[in-house]
């Protein structure tokens, strides 16, 4: 019985309820989150996010090599561009997977992505994961709503984004709650690490540039 218990609370401790998803597609891929923790792989790469830190780590496995950057910087540029979001909530609904979702239109720059968004009771994912995933996303984007209803508990399942005349389609194929073991978000050993090159852009270069949407948007 005692030995019962310390594999139960080792197992805890090296796992945490989390979510587990794969996204065909355009954008295709792996996604892992635990409260604090997400980490991405896809055809174009893997990528590590500790929300605690504020870190964003970008791993090439080929060069062996470990991108880092503040998501504070990436947050404060998100921010700066907060009024070139427009959300629509079509009201129009389709099904994915067998799954009701609704429409929404954001356009972002110039570009507009349309995405299928679902509750996410209906995807199985509990209050409690999901608030801590919330919470999580506003760490790295602090208008992520602009983005899609995260305040009213929506999770994208489809995204179809057109960007000069090419259009990329990401639907979700699996969602799974379940323990994540934190071994899932170490970053490999004796890999170089780098900073990111370049650099966000400032609030000034932030304001320039929505002026230049806006003169945009009336040419439109």
């Amino acid at each position: 019985m005692k030995l019962a218990l310390i594999g139960l609370f080792l197992f805890n401790f090296t796992a945490q309820a989390g979510l587990y998803m794969e996204w065909e597609g355009s954008n295709g891929g792996k996604y892992f989150y635990t409260k604090g923790k997400a980490k991405t792989l896809t055809t174009q790469g893997e990528s590590i996010i500790d929300y605690n830190k504020g870190l964003l780590y970008q791993i090439d496995r080929k060069k062996k090599t470990i991108q880092k950057t503040d998501i504070k910087s990436f947050n404060d540029m998100m921010q700066s561009l907060s009024g070139a979001i427009e959300t629509t909530n079509t009201k129009k609904t389709k099904k994915i997977n067998g799954k009701k979702c609704h429409l929404v239109t954001v356009s972002f720059m110039g570009n507009k992505t349309h995405t299928c968004e679902i509750h996410y009771s209906k995807l199985g994912i509990s209050k409690n994961v999901f608030s801590n995933f919330a919470k999580d996303t506003k760490k790295m984007i602090n208008n992520a709503s602009g983005f899609f209803n995260l305040d009213k508990g929506m999770v994208p399942i489809e995204t179809v984004t057109t960007v000069m005349g090419k259009t990329n389609r990401t639907t979700l194929k699996k969602v799974q709650e379940k323990n994540i073991p934190l071994s899932t978000f170490n970053l490999p050993k004796g890999f170089k690490h780098t900073k990111a090159k370049h650099n966000m852009p400032t609030p000034e270069q932030m304001n320039k540039m929505k002026d230049i949407l806006k003169k945009f948007k009336l040419k439109q």
